[in-house]
């Protein structure tokens, strides 16, 4: 059941992983150029920043009103500047300890079919698109591995006590091999004996017999 679980949700991290492999640096150049940048490429960036641990910085809104927090400058400083580690650092995700800070942070993306779906994410950049696909295939394998690693513990737990248990029988059973090997001298030697007996046996009464 554990690996069935696991199995449902290692399609999407292949998928996601192949996508990122197919990316060249010229689509995150394009994405790097962008000085306007399209919503969809924005909110993208959002959640790469967020699943990485990138903070964001302060900045003025469009009205000089309030302080926003500004993913882009940052992902563009810290992530698109450099392409190739770009695509490395998501590939290599530490999929299997993913804080649950990050997940309740990533939520409202995942939950934002309207906005944040890799359909909706392809109009506006290929590059973005497979982040958007890594995001939700790392969001979801997650919950599988949230499910499954209790399931793993007890697999675990009972193949270890299997093992113990295996180990103390195969023990016993050489201790009782070398005790009916034992048992089996003896017999032999009780019977050489016994066969000693008989031929003495036989000596005497054939000596009274003459």
């Amino acid at each position: 059941d554990a690996q069935k679980d696991l199995d449902s949700a290692l399609p999407l991290l292949d998928q996601a992983v192949k996508i990122l492999k197919e990316l060249n640096e010229g689509d995150i150049t394009i994405l790097k150029s962008f000085v306007q940048p399209p919503a969809a490429v924005v909110m993208t960036m959002e959640a790469m920043c967020i699943m990485l641990k990138k903070a964001p910085i302060l900045v003025l809104d469009k009205n000089g009103n309030k302080r926003v927090k500004d993913y882009w400058s940052v992902a563009k400083r810290e992530s698109l500047a450099n392409p190739r580690k770009f695509i490395q650092d998501l590939i290599n995700y530490d999929r299997d300890n993913i804080p649950p800070k990050i997940i309740k942070a990533i939520k409202p993306y995942i939950e934002d079919k309207e906005r944040f779906s890799p359909q909706v994410i392809k109009k506006a950049s290929s590059a973005c698109e497979a982040v958007c696909k890594w995001v939700h295939a790392m969001y979801k394998y997650h919950f599988v591995l949230k499910m499954v690693k209790p399931k793993r513990e007890k697999l675990q737990k009972a193949t270890s006590e299997f093992k113990i248990v295996d180990a103390h029988l195969q023990k016993a059973q050489a201790n009782l091999d070398a005790v009916m090997g034992k048992l089996k001298q003896l017999e032999d030697h009780l019977q050489d004996l016994h066969d000693n007996k008989k031929r003495l046996e036989d000596d005497v009464d054939l000596c009274k017999v003459k």
